[in-house]
């Protein structure tokens, strides 16, 4: 889906700004290029002041994103094309479980996910230069931010204490939101999701990659179209220009001035309808 634009992206500055190495392997591997630059925003959010998950892991998103947009500014002065931003959490009964405390908040978490679904939520927030498209302005009008979220539903298997133990033990859950990892051993302990596979992995691949094209198409039409409109320009000033200086003359180049203007008005008609072509063939 990126592959039209991955051309301009590839000419961009763009941050991620996470130190999660599953979302860098997810941009990494669609040949996506970019730094990463964590977020030192402190999750302390308090979690009962919103109304749903998805609430929760956009205003997660948001600070973690804004506090890199805002490094670069007072750091460099300068913002990148760029900054992506992510959250995600695991949601059951209408309780938030985040990345388990220790072992045993990791075996309580997956204790509770036995043999039921669950929902796993992800924010996502792109902040780019003012100068660009699409979103919505903060009150500094410094830079725009797009936020969305995606869901997906995970059902687990049911698990004996035995194999929650042993799943611990691997010390693969105590870095993830709601204690297991789909795409390591934690995959095992999954019978079907209904959605985003990446998305419970930590990023909504397919989503960011339509917002991204949808954001970044439009700007590359309407560049396209505004440089297109020169030369028809171009031409028909030098047309006025020149049917200017005829009518200073008379006589004999006049009448010759007035078959030269008719040769410059079928040209600026000719120019007229490719332009309009290339109109249609952008919409």
């Amino acid at each position: 889906m990126l592959q039209p634009i991955m051309h301009i992206l590839n000419t961009k500055q763009i941050i991620l700004a996470s130190g999660s190495p599953r979302r860098k392997q997810i941009l990494q591997n669609i040949g996506m290029k970019f730094d990463v630059v964590p977020s030192t925003f402190e999750e302390n959010l308090n979690k009962s002041e919103f109304a749903h998950p998805s609430d929760y892991v956009i205003e997660n998103a948001r600070l973690k994103t804004l506090a890199v947009a805002e490094h670069f500014s007072k750091q460099q002065n300068i913002l990148p094309d760029l900054i992506i931003g992510a959250d995600t959490v695991v949601a059951m009964d209408n309780k938030i479980y985040e990345k388990p405390k220790d072992q045993s908040d990791a075996f309580s978490m997956l204790s509770q996910f036995s043999g039921r679904s669950h929902m796993v939520y992800t924010g996502i927030v792109l902040i780019m230069p003012a100068s660009l498209t699409g979103g919505t302005l903060p009150d500094d009008k410094q830079f725009k931010v797009i936020k969305f979220f995606e869901s997906t539903e995970v059902i687990m298997t049911k698990m004996s204490p035995e194999i929650i133990n042993s799943y611990i033990n691997t010390g693969e859950p105590m870095d993830k939101a709601g204690g297991y990892g789909i795409q390591g051993i934690g995959g095992t302990l999954v019978e079907a999701i209904k959605g985003d596979y990446f998305n419970v992995m930590g990023f909504p691949l397919h989503r960011f990659s339509r917002e991204l094209s949808l954001l970044y198409s439009g700007h590359h039409k309407r560049t396209l179209s505004a440089i297109g409109c020169y030369p028809v320009f171009i031409v028909t000033l030098s047309a006025i220009a020149v049917l200017k200086l005829q009518f200073v003359f008379s006589g004999e180049y006049l009448q010759r001035g007035t078959v030269e203007r008719f040769g410059i008005y079928n040209i600026l008609k000719w120019l007229l309808v490719l332009k309009r072509k290339r109109w249609r063939g952008l919409e």
